[in-house]
């Protein structure tokens, strides 16, 4: 882009800036008109080898590191100038590209500086100390210019979900929450630190006026996390703080529950989330309160062009992992605040539904228009209304980020998950059964560890964070623990994304105009009920599979009446439109109908669900019942083999019997194939399945399908069948219960043709 005679004008009075690369840069942050746009400094020989100017030379390396960088071959000739860039409200410098050696032919590539910030006037950051004018500045910007969006949790589902107890920061004491309706929430890591909590045997004096001034009782001392934050809290104009150390009665079990229960509610209600996103925990602070607070540790350089002063930042000041990242207490508290303010030991920043903030873009004085929340809005305020539909792609990612994090004690992982799994139950109609949505329970258990795909199409198990048995720890006092087998909470691991694929059958286009291709389709499922104790004696409860329900009665028949608010339509043919459904071969005809509800008429469903009837009735479920055994009848076989040694999905031909994935017990690490030659093992029938389409191979992830496919290498259409098969558990068998170690498909033909026993199952 040409920078305007007028621009150049307003820097020579500025400033003495006599070098051209030199003005060009400093342009960049006086010129208003630019967004997310770019100016040529000059080709490498002109920016470094021409010029005489020592001052850009030196800001231009230190900054890009330009120096350190590897040998680099010859530059790529639609782009060899060095330039100064504006992109999402900062200012930073890019290289030329370049082409690097590398395995599989020459690699472009660049080289960028961190942020770049104009030292002008009161424009000066300070090492130590966070501006706290600054920050209230971008609270009370949100508060003015972002109401629509972020000042009201977009749903209903939280109309009636506020906190037992709050600190009052005024008067230094807890009160009561009833009636309060602007309150700050903390989000942090408690760690292994003694500190005060609200007990049975304090919580009259802890509502005292001034008894958090200086409570210290033998270790119970008020950590400096939160005497940080309720000193924040007034900063920012507020007056009340929710922190769960202190506002959770910790030692009255039934209390506790109801109000964990409530956490996503608790943190979608807050005015503003603090996090304190870099400590280890509680004692670790919130750096940078002058006065109050340890101070930070801001890292940036200064260097002069001319009379103007410009200081460069570290490409990322956010750390990319921190404990806070990797807990998964602080999930919920991330997904369902509407605005965070961050601290880590560089200083603050913000980040809410409709802007991202932090001190050197601000300081820039530049348009801020993004924030990463944004993809949050539209999901949110779909899935957490009265009136939404189930969204099944949301809830899988949701589940397959959450279940990598990590717990100090593991039997939380489903306790931790429980206010989500309140709020997602409005969608779901009906609770998850220890964390497993009961609506298609029979799909739910077909959940797998993530894998990886190699170039040749062969698939193993992620190494890098192998599947990990979730027990209780020693310290535990619970009696009860749920982390079963069967459900992903009883391991640490990477999930599948998306986790149930077989859902996405529901769905012909969501409401964001996509359409779904699904590549398999639980046919069958069995009759769950889950149970307490694993004794006979304990019949246990039902589990409702609506998804398997009302997919037998509509999928394929026009005659039976809908149910109400749904419509019986003729299938749009915007499908065809779209690459993925232009590749896909159909092992079933597609339905000439679909079914359409009255709450969103654009988005086309291969079945209804009774969304309707089911709102109307009472809403005394809890979100999430945690069951540690569920029973059924099936069928158990001990005729199928495990071939260890062997890649996990390597070369399956047209004399194996079945397909196996990767074992989730971690003691296999080699994985395996399953066979009928080789030692025996125990597995039981947990559905029926078939392919209803086929997507080019490099969009399948499903290796069992994979195999299929090679065995069949060219073949112009899809077989006239659908391929069929059952989906099977591998199980390890402990006083007569079951428990998962692997999950697998074996193909019809062959699990009819094995020896099978009928038997009463329990799957602990």
């Amino acid at each position: 882009m040409v920078l305007r005679a007028a621009v150049y004008a307003h820097l020579l009075c500025c400033f003495q800036v006599q070098c051209q690369v030199c003005r060009t840069i400093v342009a960049a942050f006086q010129d208003v008109t630019w967004e997310d746009s770019w100016a040529d400094l000059g080709t490498q020989e002109e920016v470094f080898e021409i010029s005489s100017c020592v001052q850009h030379k030196r800001l231009i390396k230190e900054a890009t590191n330009w120096d350190d960088c590897d040998a680099i071959l010859e530059p790529d000739p639609e782009w060899t100038n060095w330039r100064v860039m504006r992109r999402i409200a900062c200012v930073c410098l890019m290289s030329p590209i370049y082409r690097r050696p590398c395995s599989d032919g020459p690699m472009f590539t660049n080289i960028n500086s961190g942020v770049l910030v104009l030292m002008e006037g009161s424009n000066v950051l300070d090492r130590e100390w966070v501006n706290e004018n600054l920050v209230r500045a971008w609270k009370n910007q949100c508060d003015e210019q972002h109401s629509a969006i972020c000042q009201r949790f977009p749903g209903s589902v939280f109309e009636n979900c506020w906190p037992l107890w709050v600190v009052d920061t005024a008067q230094e004491c807890l009160v009561s929450g009833n009636g309060i309706k602007s309150y700050v929430g903390l989000s942090y890591v408690w760690g292994e630190v003694s500190m005060l909590k609200a007990l049975r045997r304090n919580i009259h004096f802890l509502q005292s006026s001034h008894s958090l001034r200086s409570y210290c009782q033998g270790q119970e001392v008020i950590p400096a996390t939160i005497r940080d934050a309720m000193q924040w809290v007034k900063v920012l104009g507020e007056r009340y703080l929710w922190v769960d150390a202190l506002c959770i009665v910790q030692d009255d079990e039934e209390v506790k529950q109801t109000e964990i229960s409530k956490m996503s509610g608790i943190f979608a209600n807050a005015t503003l989330t603090l996090v304190a996103s870099e400590g280890s925990d509680a004692s670790s602070g919130l750096r940078g309160l002058k006065g109050v607070s340890k101070p930070r540790e801001l890292k940036f350089r200064t260097f002069e062009l001319g009379d103007a002063e410009i200081a460069t930042f570290p490409k990322d000041q956010v750390p990319a992992e921190s404990p806070w990242q990797e807990r998964g207490w602080t999930f919920q508290e991330w997904v369902f605040s509407r605005r965070m303010l961050f601290f880590n030991f560089q200083g603050a920043y913000w980040r809410c539904w409709n802007a991202s903030y932090d001190e050197e873009r601000m300081l820039s004085k530049l348009p801020n228009p993004y924030s990463r929340f944004n993809e949050h809005v539209q999901n949110w305020e779909h899935l957490c209304s009265q009136k939404s539909m189930p969204d099944f792609p949301i809830i899988s990612n949701l589940v397959s980020q959450y279940n990598h994090r990590e717990f100090t004690y593991p039997e939380d992982c489903l306790f931790a998950f429980s206010g989500t799994a309140n709020t997602l139950q409005h969608s779901l109609l009906g609770p998850f059964i220890s964390g497993l949505p009961s609506c298609a329970f029979n799909i739910a258990l077909l959940w797998q560890p993530w894998l990886k795909l190699e170039s040749d199409n062969k698939y193993y198990a992620c190494r890098d964070v192998p599947p990990r048995r979730r027990v209780a720890s020693p310290s535990s006092k619970n009696a009860d623990v749920c982390l079963p087998s069967w459900s992903w909470a009883g391991w640490q691991c990477l999930l599948m994304s998306p986790l149930w694929p077989a859902l996405f059958e529901w769905i012909g286009r969501d409401r964001h105009d996509h359409f779904r291709v699904a590549t398999t389709v639980c046919i069958e499922g069995l009759l769950w009920r889950y149970k307490m104790k694993s004794s006979p004696e304990e019949e246990g409860v039902a589990i409702e599979d609506l998804f398997q329900t009302y997919r037998r009665q509509y999928v394929a028949e026009d005659s039976i009446p809908c149910p109400r608010g749904w419509s019986r339509q003729p299938t749009s043919n915007k499908s065809a439109d779209y690459e993925s459904d232009r590749l896909t071969k159909h092992w079933v005809p597609q339905s000439p109908f679909c079914y359409k509800h009255v709450s969103d008429f654009h988005a086309e469903y291969r079945f209804p669900l009774p969304i309707e009837e089911l709102r109307e009735e009472p809403k005394n479920v809890p979100g999430m019942v945690f069951a540690p055994f569920i029973a059924c009848r099936t069928w158990k076989s001990a005729s199928l083999g495990y071939s260890e040694g062997q890649s996990p999905h390597s070369s399956s031909t047209a004399k194996s019997r079945w397909r196996g994935t990767t074992p989730d017990e971690p003691n296999s690490d080699d994985g395996g194939t399953f066979t009928t030659n080789c030692a025996a093992l125990d597995v039981v029938m947990l559905s029926s399945g078939r392919y209803i389409n086929c997507l080019p191979r490099d969009f399948i992830m499903d290796p069992f399908l994979i195999e299929l496919l090679n065995e069949l290498p060219s073949i112009p259409r899809p077989p006239i069948r659908p391929p069929e098969f059952y989906n099977i558990l591998w199980v390890q068998w402990v006083d007569g219960v079951a428990y998962r170690k692997g999950l697998g498909k074996v193909r019809k033909h062959a699990w009819d043709s094995l020896e099978k026993q009928e038997i009463d199952l329990v799957l602990g």
